[in-house]
């Protein structure tokens, strides 16, 4: 269960004049950095949620259970289906009547979209990227 968020990366020609593993090196050192940039937008009563990020592939997958419904929030209609509610939300009612009070200032749902509208992160996300891959880009 949880949630993934896949990434899609356009990298122009690059690919061309690139091996393949260090392509896969970049990528993968970029994702990291998402992740880590991404982290002061997630949710954090306990800090499982933020602790559970994984990169796999070219996906972020954040295991627990009830990530789905911190990451799209609690009104969106139909973001589980009855068994899944049976098994995983016992209290179902109580948690969609509930306003969603995050306890952490700036963090909410949709994390990734956030993150993705800080232009320091997508400049350091290109940084690390271009490092990882050990090229000039002067």
């Amino acid at each position: 269960m949880g949630k993934a968020i896949s990434v899609k990366i356009d990298l122009g020609g690059i690919e061309k004049k690139l091996s393949s593993q260090s392509l896969q090196i970049g990528k993968a050192a970029m994702m990291n950095q998402m992740m880590l940039d991404t982290n002061k937008y997630i949710p954090k009563k306990s800090g499982n949620l933020r602790a559970s990020g994984r990169v796999v592939g070219n996906s972020i997958v954040y295991n627990p259970p009830y990530a789905r419904a911190q990451y799209y929030g609690p009104k969106r209609k139909g973001f589980v289906s009855e068994k899944q509610r049976r098994f995983f939300f016992a209290n179902k009612e109580e948690l969609l009547a509930a306003k969603r009070k995050y306890t952490t200032p700036g963090t909410g749902t949709h994390w990734y979209e956030k993150s993705f509208k800080n232009a320091n992160n997508i400049r350091n996300w290109k940084k690390v990227f271009i490092k990882a891959i050990d090229v000039d880009a002067t």
